[in-house]
């Protein structure tokens, strides 16, 4: 990586932050001793091969040229990733740290709040807030972060909160058997995909037979992958159920000379956004027919071209792809969460606005609010006086003024994580309810670099 002329612990870079709060970066293992004798104090920061920040005394900055894999040591995978929640990046603020996972509305497909991981530190202003969706299917939304600007309090510098401004739409709260990359959808959750023995890829769509090389990977949209057997083999989906074949279609369809009954000529049906299930108990027919079908390896064939994946550089680290298992399931790092709205931010003060004016929640789940109005009729505060519970969309918010006009407020959740045995001890009323989230901290996906990928 280094080229070398350059010794090893010259290319090691840590930061630190001097005594007026500016953070220093770029400097050698040599300058941080030379920092350290002039301030025996100083911690420095050093970031990790996958993006982590650490913070280091001297003693364990002197000992990173003994550590292992602390640089990048291969290019970022580029493949196609998993389609997901959207991501949340920081950046600015001077400060860092700051982590947390998105959480989205089963019911409206929109941001309703943020799980903070970490609070970050040393931020001398609010950094930006960015939701990253590496396949596109959300936008829209926009957030505000506030920080703890009490020079007196132990959490100075850090986050307070993450405010959803405008909630967007389209997301999902949990992967769904997709893939993509580069802001799209590139596999759909009822197609298949293939790795090509070459490196190339392909997208199986249902009702489409394709004939896959020998030594190809194929990834069936209900079930583990498997290598193409020597020779190549004959792949469908059929997402329409099929009568039980008699004993004379029967053994059409074992024939592997002849064509498969199990392949359907009919349209391919829209989108459902979930996993339709092959027939047959979900095993996908396969054949040797003879029948002239598209092959992924000889361009030209089949009914058209779309972006696929290839292979590429890009920076920070990638989802990656886990083995499949079976039909798609829920990921193991999702946690539930119990919603508490415990305060609102006044986006437009309005105006006309009495004394004794109150929000109007809905729905409501026990929430009490007064309006605080100065003497212009504008609202400053909008108090919660009694929290309530078990949200799991952005309510409908007004105001019972009878004289004020314009005014809007969001709301602003707090989050309490719930263990699976807290999950089914929890005692939840009557229209509240619990919304699961996917831990995404620490993914920050890589530019996908995407040759053309034939689809069938």
């Amino acid at each position: 990586m280094f080229s070398k002329e350059i010794p090893f612990d010259s290319a090691i870079k840590v930061s630190f932050f001097d005594k007026d709060g500016t953070k220093v970066n770029g400097i050698s293992i040599e300058q941080a001793n030379k920092v350290h004798e002039l301030d025996p104090d100083t911690l420095f920061y050093f970031k990790t091969g996958d993006g982590t920040e650490k913070e280091l005394t001297i003693e364990e900055v002197r000992e990173l040229p003994n550590k292992k894999n602390i640089l990048p040591s291969k290019p970022c995978d580029t493949g196609p990733k998993e389609c997901g929640p959207p991501l949340v990046r920081f950046f600015g603020g001077g400060g860092f740290g700051a982590a947390a996972n998105a959480i989205i509305s089963p019911i409206s497909s929109s941001v309703i709040g943020f799980d903070v991981v970490n609070r970050g530190k040393k931020y001398k202003t609010p950094p930006n807030a960015e939701l990253v969706d590496p396949c596109g299917k959300g936008s829209g939304s926009s957030v505000v972060v506030t920080i703890d600007e009490d020079e007196n309090s132990p959490d100075f510098g850090k986050i307070d909160d993450v405010i959803v401004i405008a909630p967007g739409d389209g997301y999902i709260p949990a992967p769904d058997g997709s893939l993509g990359g580069n802001d799209r959808v590139w596999k759909e959750p009822d197609e298949g995909w293939c790795e090509t023995p070459e490196g190339g890829y392909c997208v199986v769509q249902p009702y489409r037979p394709i004939k896959l090389p020998g030594g190809s990977t194929y990834h069936p949209p209900d079930g583990p992958p498997r290598i193409i057997r020597e020779g190549g083999e004959l792949i469908t989906i059929d997402l329409v159920p099929v009568k039980p074949p008699d004993e004379e279609e029967e053994k059409k369809t074992s024939d592997p000379k002849g064509p498969t009954d199990l392949i359907s000529t009919g349209p391919t049906p829209r989108r459902s956004g979930g996993i339709t299930p092959p027939p047959g108990g979900g095993k996908t027919p396969v054949s040797n027919s003879s029948t002239p079908i598209p092959d992924p390896t000889k361009p030209g064939l089949g009914d058209g071209t779309g972006d696929g994946t290839g292979t590429g550089t890009g920076t920070g680290t990638g989802t990656g792809r886990g083995e499949s298992e079976g039909a798609f399931k829920k990921p193991s790092s999702s946690y539930p969460v119990y919603l508490c709205l415990v305060k609102f931010r006044v986006i437009d003060p309005g105006f006309g606005y009495r004394p004794g004016d109150k929000l109007i929640v809905s729905p409501n789940l026990g929430v009490e609010t007064e309006l605080i109005v100065n003497e212009f009729g504008q609202v400053t505060e909008a108090r919660v006086i009694k929290k309530g519970c078990g949200f799991v969309d952005i309510p409908k918010i007004r105001t019972n003024s009878s004289t004020g006009f314009n005014a809007t407020f969001v709301p602003i959740f707090s989050t309490q994580r719930l263990s699976d045995a807290e999950k089914q001890a929890f005692t939840i009323e009557e229209g509240v309810g619990i919304v699961d989230v996917v831990d995404c901290v620490g993914i920050v996906p890589p530019k996908q670099v995407f040759d053309i990928v034939p689809r069938y």
